[in-house]
């Protein structure tokens, strides 16, 4: 195989349009509802440069945060209903610490995060608390490096943990991108126990995905560098999720993948790595382009299951050598699970085609008319 090195990556967090503010910035607690627009900073690990504390509207419009411990967090006493909307949240360099999440949220009733920018941090966590939420949306972003200092957890672009969507959530139009081997991400989109409904589900949709990488060295936690993982944990691994439209390029792990859950539906995805960072043969002996199976151990079968209309062109490293493994859909005709006219790339997989999906993605951004990151 030729090796060809990459170095065209494609987001520019920089371009904005937006002067941000420059003087000294300082961390605030919200105890009541309104719009803030400020310059937010906090160099103490323990403390926020945003806390929520209030249930009533807020919404946090053309705020810079900068953060060495958690960028905005919502608190366990107070059902948030919080918007963030053309921000910048950035992580700052913790020195001997852990980087940490740009927004951590437990028990929020309304998460809205819109036309941001989330750089070096550690993500996003929904902690729904086994609780139903009112709104979720997660849309129009742009994410650069997450885990870019270092985790003391399993980190994802987006996890959402424990909550139910009696009305659907809708995770659309992020673009998130990785620097390889400088970051650790876990799943880059996590639906841990979480569920939707019937004709309202957890609507995973149109994101580009590039970068999923595990750390030099796997650590204690083995981030695996998965694009999306749905039906994850707590018995049955929930239900009802859309999956679809999604681009993954250079997911090590590989693209979108069901462990468990009720009612899945995962179709006409992207999923392409050539298998060659910088023109290193690298990812894990295990990974697959597309899964769909009895996660064993936590998560329950996967029943009435749809699979259809995906394109996948995956290689994964075993033995030093490059192999194809497109797929590993073991439940489909099992458990009214069903899947068909889903194709496999022709040989070989490239890094050009890494870069052509990539360039397929934004051409169709720009043609929906979607605009992503804070605008002026």
């Amino acid at each position: 195989m030729a090796v060809t090195v990459r170095r065209n990556y494609h987001l520019d967090v920089t371009a904005t349009g937006i002067d941000w503010p420059t003087s000294p910035g300082t961390p605030i607690t919200i105890n009541s509802g309104g719009t803030y627009s400020g310059y937010y900073k906090s160099t103490d690990s323990g403390t926020p440069a945003v806390l929520i504390a209030t249930t009533a509207p807020v919404l946090l419009d053309h705020a810079l945060i900068e953060h060495v411990g958690v960028g905005i967090e919502t608190t366990f006493n107070h059902l948030a209903n919080l918007t963030v909307r053309d921000c910048k949240i950035e992580q700052l360099d913790p020195g001997a610490g852990n980087g940490e999440r740009a927004i951590y949220s437990w028990r929020a009733q309304t998460l809205i995060v819109e036309y941001c920018d989330l750089v070096d941090g550690n993500g996003i966590r929904w902690d729904g608390g086994a609780t139903t939420v009112d709104v979720g949306q997660i849309r129009y972003n742009r994410c650069f490096n997450i885990g870019r200092y270092g985790t003391g957890e399993l980190v994802q672009f987006l996890q959402l943990n424990q909550a139910t969507f009696p009305d659907g959530c809708e995770v659309a139009w992020n673009h998130v991108e990785n620097t390889p081997f400088l970051t650790e991400v876990e799943d880059v989109i996590n639906c841990f126990g979480t569920s939707g409904a019937s004709g309202t589900p957890v609507d995973i949709h149109h994101n580009l995905i590039d970068g999923g990488f595990r750390p030099p060295t796997t650590g204690a936690y083995g981030h695996t560098g998965t694009g999306t993982v749905v039906g994850d944990g707590v018995a049955t691994g929930g239900s009802f999720f859309h999956v679809h439209h999604n681009t993954y390029v250079r997911c090590l792990n590989g693209g979108p993948t069901a462990a468990g859950g009720d009612s899945v539906e995962i179709d006409n995805n992207v999923v392409v790595y050539s298998g060659l960072i910088d023109g290193v043969p690298s990812g894990p002996d295990f990974g697959n382009g597309l899964v769909f199976w009895d996660y064993p151990v936590t998560s329950g079968t996967p029943t009435n299951g749809s699979v259809h209309d995906n394109v996948v062109g995956y290689n994964r490293l075993v033995g030093g050598d490059l192999e194809r493994s497109d797929y590993f859909t073991p439940e489909c005709g099992l458990h009214g699970n069903v899947c068909s006219n889903n194709t496999s790339m022709a040989e070989p997989v490239t890094v050009e085609d890494e870069d052509a999906a990539c360039a397929d993605w934004e051409a169709a951004r720009i043609t929906a008319g979607v605009t992503i990151g804070p605008r002026p």
